[in-house]
């Protein structure tokens, strides 16, 4: 095990290696695992690219299907052949194929087995297990498995399903945000049920052939394992293991799916080299229980410096913040913030692209977060893709197209309830090992976490050079997500430039507000209209801004002049707001200011550097905002003076 930070050089460095030895003579038979081929800029292809460069032959090992759709489907079979005359010195292959080649499933594959070196870039587990779900696309249904043919096992799992559906006995999963996305039933519930209804052993060959039939990838080996599990839940009935059990997606308990979760024992007999950049003994001894496994660290070298944004585009119930506040606004402002910090980086020197992490589901171009994200950079010139890049979580690890960008992660990696409690099971399978699935998954999280947000390979860089990192997180909660390598990482609260927090004027009011986007929105218009009033502005005059809720006798008077007045400043914000709201990013906020004693409307002033001064006159007197060096006594005039000629003949103090 190679041990050391992504972006250092590991693939880059043991490339050389490899090449050098093979200039020797000494190895002429290497496999090379990444976890992606397909894409042009992928691992794989990056990898073959470097072996060429080093004069080292190397050549990728395509699926069926891919060589199919190129019209090579004839050179499938060779590649699997070290004495064929296309066969390179190097293959670089799918973490997939690792299975295939030194697992137990008979793959024709496993013709590269006599390779004199595997190398593994990243951590493999996910291709080196088998899993299935009822959130698979094509889920094994237990209906589905009785039309495949006759077999007590599922019989009994009918039986089981039925009898849980009908008492509600199975737990349910939820997401983030506390819905119900599925339920399961597992450990003992589960294997007591069974045996009650099957109290014989399991006849793996019966169980094989109707799984063969169901389509069920390995399915002698799946057989096996339920076999054996079976047998050891009649013997450990208070610690069975939990690899297999039953799930029903939704919320409704209405199709039962066979669940399993194992690890494909590997037959590997040459050596084997995997980089990754937070290897834990424990992980890798459970992944490979059949070798001895040793980490080589390497000098971690300087952390990666976070800050940390408290506002997320999933946790719509977390925090004061979006009391009260629709989500769609919320991600809007986050898009908007996302929008502003990248036109910095672009027209900074040097200039920066910007990366922006989210989940699959949000980073889908017909999501709506990715129409806000591509609004708010249109607001400021700037393109989606050009400027601006996505990717999503758990994908793309070890890539160095990023290199230099800054990195806004809008939400941190989660892994749901069905990866730690069953997905991790294929490496602790018994139901006494929740502790150290929980605690597996805690550190999954803090290395996919760093994985991602070195995308911009930070620790690269120094002085004005070097890529902000971001990430929509609490900063103690990051602390918490990120324990388990809190020495490689330094965190830091961000300071949004958008107007997130709580406002409170100085003359104190409601904290905070429900309508956070109207300070954003009413920011440009307020410095617009000192255009037109560069002497200061009077209540009443901001009161007549469009979405200013104001409620004065004169208000209306009062907007309809300023209307007429920003005829002269046509290429501003408060003429869209104005005269083509539709143009206007911010014309979808609710009114507001007025309320709670002008608090929300005083903070905004301060917000934009202005001191709320009373001028003496009738009753209260008149409360004029100006600046510092700016008479409140000539702003409230000339504002008077200017309304006036305009034709306004209410009051206007």
């Amino acid at each position: 095990m190679i041990v050391a930070p992504p972006g250092v050089g590991k693939s880059v460095t043991l490339r050389q290696i490899v090449a050098a030895q093979y200039r020797a003579s000494h190895l002429t038979r290497v496999l090379w695992a990444t976890h992606s081929m397909r894409d042009a800029d992928s691992l794989g292809d990056e990898a073959k690219a470097h072996f060429d460069t080093l004069g080292t032959p190397a050549s990728i090992v395509y699926s069926r299907d891919d060589l199919k759709a190129q019209g090579r489907a004839a050179e499938y079979a060779p590649q699997f052949d070290w004495t064929h005359h296309s066969a390179t010195p190097v293959k670089v292959i799918s973490h997939t194929r690792v299975g295939q080649i030194f697992g137990p499933l008979g793959h024709q594959a496993q013709g590269l087995g006599n390779a004199q070196l595997l190398v593994i870039d990243e951590e493999p587990f996910a291709s080196l297990s088998l899993h299935a779900s009822a959130s698979d696309d094509a889920p094994l249904t237990l209906n589905k498995l009785a039309r495949a043919g006759t077999s007590p096992v599922i019989q009994a799992l009918r039986q089981v399903a039925g009898a849980a559906e009908a008492s509600g006995t199975p737990q349910p999963f939820t997401d983030v945000q506390g819905n119900v996305t599925g339920h399961h039933l597992s450990g003992r519930s589960f294997w007591q049920a069974f045996i009650a209804e099957h109290p014989g052993p399991v006849d793996p060959a019966v169980l094989t052939a109707v799984l063969k039939k169901a389509e069920v990838a390995q399915a002698a080996f799946v057989a096996e394992c339920f076999a054996e599990d079976a047998e050891f839940a009649r013997t450990h009935p208070s610690d069975p293991r939990v690899r297999f059990g039953l799930d029903w997606q939704g919320k409704k308990l209405d199709t039962a799916c066979l669940r399993f979760d194992l690890l494909l024992p590997l037959t590997l007999e040459l050596p084997v080299l995997i980089l990754d950049g937070y290897a834990e003994q424990a992980h890798y001894d459970a992944l490979f229980p059949r070798q001895k496994v040793t980490l080589h660290h390497f000098d971690p070298g300087p952390p990666l410096q976070v800050e940390c944004f408290p506002f997320t585009v999933h946790e719509a119930r977390e925090g004061k913040f979006f009391r009260g506040l629709d989500q769609g606004q919320r991600r809007k402002q986050i898009a908007e913030e996302i929008a502003l910090r990248a036109q910095e980086g672009k027209t900074a020197t040097p200039n920066r692209r910007m990366l922006v992490l989210s989940s699959k589901r949000l980073e889908s171009e017909t999501s709506e977060w990715t129409q806000y994200l591509t609004d708010a950079l249109a607001e400021r010139g700037l393109a989606l893709e050009k400027d601006v890049s996505t990717a999503h979580w758990h994908a793309g690890r070890g890539k160095n197209a990023y290199a230099g960008h800054d990195v806004f992660a809008v939400h941190p990696p989660y892994l749901n309830r069905r990866h730690q409690e069953f997905t991790l099971a294929a490496l602790y399978p018994l139901l006494s090992q929740a502790g150290q699935r929980e605690t597996a998954t805690q550190r999954l999280i803090a290395a996919e976490a760093l994985q991602m947000l070195h995308r911009g390979r930070q620790t690269r860089y120094t002085g004005t050079d070097r890529p902000r990192v971001i990430i929509g997180d609490d900063l103690n909660k990051a602390r918490e997500r990120l324990a388990p390598l809190q020495a490689q990482v330094e965190l830091s609260e961000y300071q949004p430039r958008l107007c997130f927090q709580s406002l409170i004027g100085k003359s104190g009011g409601k904290k905070g507000s429900n309508n956070p986007r109207w300070v954003d929105g009413m920011t440009p218009l307020v410095e617009d209209l000192l255009k037109l009033f560069p002497e200061g502005l009077p209540r009443s005059l901001v009161d007549a801004l469009p979405k200013h809720g104001g409620v004065r006798s004169s208000t209306p008077q009062v907007r309809a002049a300023l209307k007429e007045l920003t005829r002269s400043l046509p290429n501003t914000t408060l003429y869209r707001a104005f005269h083509t709201p539709r143009t206007w990013s911010h014309s979808d906020i609710d009114p507001g200011g007025h309320g709670d004693n002008y608090a929300l409307q005083e903070a905004l002033m301060e917000r934009c550097g202005f001191e709320k001064v009373i001028v003496p006159g009738r009753r209260k007197g008149s409360v004029v905002y100006v600046r510092p060096g700016k008479d409140p006594v000539t702003a409230l005039t000339h504002f008077q003076e200017k309304m006036k000629a305009a034709g306004v003949t209410c009051d206007v103090r």
